[in-house]
């Protein structure tokens, strides 16, 4: 019995060792997809660098010098898709099943170059986690610094006032007294 196509990348045709969801709607090996989505943006990058450089464009971004937004497509279907990519946990465990109870269609190759693709993987949603922390801390010290700076105006505004309101009241008294004086 063949190996079931659904635990297979459909770009490279291997087990997938960290299938995520593209917004295509298809599961892609996450190292695939990303390749991919590199690519594009290289060769859009590279397509923009010739534009500008040569024949003059009636496009204003491109005779500006600003740059396109370069849109991502999926490799199966060339639809545009964000770079969000979402873990498919169910096929990844039935992955995991796949290979820890052994298929005849496997060979020691293949299991051990999936294991090394998946300590990959182990290593890169670590590096991940740490560079998510590192934006939420990130987010959460401009957010104390924006508190602290609105807590300072919100004072210095209330010494404003006080020192307007006193001013009026020392102007009212001279009035006043400046009024009975007479």
């Amino acid at each position: 019995m063949p190996i079931n196509e659904t635990y297979l990348d459909p770009v490279f045709l291997h087990v997938m060792a960290d299938p995520v969801v593209c917004d295509d709607g298809f599961t892609y090996d996450r190292p695939t997809i990303e390749q991919h989505f590199r690519s594009r943006i290289e060769q859009e990058e590279e397509r923009q660098r010739q534009e500008e450089g040569g024949e003059q464009s009636t496009d204003n971004a491109a005779c500006c010098g600003a740059r396109r937004e370069i849109r991502l497509t999926g490799p199966r279907t060339n639809e545009i898709v964000s770079d969000r990519l979402l873990p498919n946990r169910n096929l990844d465990q039935q992955i995991v099943e796949l290979i820890e109870g052994g298929h005849p269609d496997l060979t020691e190759e293949d299991i051990e170059d999936w294991k090394e693709r998946r300590e990959q993987k182990r290593e890169n949603d670590r590096i991940r986690r740490e560079e998510e922390q590192r934006a939420r801390e990130r987010q959460e010290e401009r957010a104390r610094e924006g508190e602290r700076y609105e807590h300072i105006r919100r004072e210095e505004a209330a010494e404003a006032a006080a020192r307007d309101t006193a001013s009026a009241t020392k102007r009212s008294y001279k009035e006043w007294t400046a009024k009975f004086a007479a």
